[in-house]
């Protein structure tokens, strides 16, 4: 369990504190016509993406923490001044772990009304199917949520790198 929450932590600082700027990210790219009888992958324009796959909870790597300093610097490098992370409680993590079917979450970049990006967080099953509320609005007692409302680091940081 202390693994899984530092790879959730490492995987949130590094991979969803990219400012606006950073369009040229692409989905991870695979051989087209090839199947390992749980993934099935299609050409879709100049990308290849799977179409169909299971997930098992095990998704992820821990990456070493020189990785993560290199990886950091990169991007205050390229952005010295927007946002480096975004920080969740433990307990809006372990809510959206607790829903029903939920083996991870996924992280969406958003832009909110004052177009400042923002990290939502979503549940996820084995299908890779989103595990969303069932009405519109934020509900009380529904069985599924979206997280945001992080604490955005400049302002909420550590004091130090990795």
């Amino acid at each position: 369990m202390k693994y899984l929450k530092n790879a959730l932590l490492i995987a949130l600082i590094i991979t969803c504190s990219c400012d606006g700027q950073f369009n040229d990210e692409t989905p991870v790219t695979f051989n087209t016509g090839v199947s390992n009888g749980t993934t099935n992958l299609t050409k879709t324009s100049s990308q290849s993406r799977v179409t169909s796959y299971t997930f098992n909870g095990t998704e992820g790597d821990p990456i070493a923490r020189s990785t993560a300093k290199a990886w950091t610097a990169n991007f205050r490098e390229l952005n010295p001044s927007g946002t480096e992370a975004h920080f969740f409680g433990a307990d809006i993590i372990k809510q959206i772990l607790a829903e029903d079917g939920c083996v991870g979450i996924r992280m969406y970049y958003a832009l909110d009304d004052k177009q400042q990006r923002q990290i939502l967080l979503v549940g996820v099953n084995e299908e890779g199917q989103n595990l969303l509320p069932q009405g519109q609005g934020f509900a009380e007692g529904d069985p599924n949520l979206i997280a945001d409302v992080s604490w955005p680091c400049p302002s909420y940081c550590s004091g130090g790198e990795f």
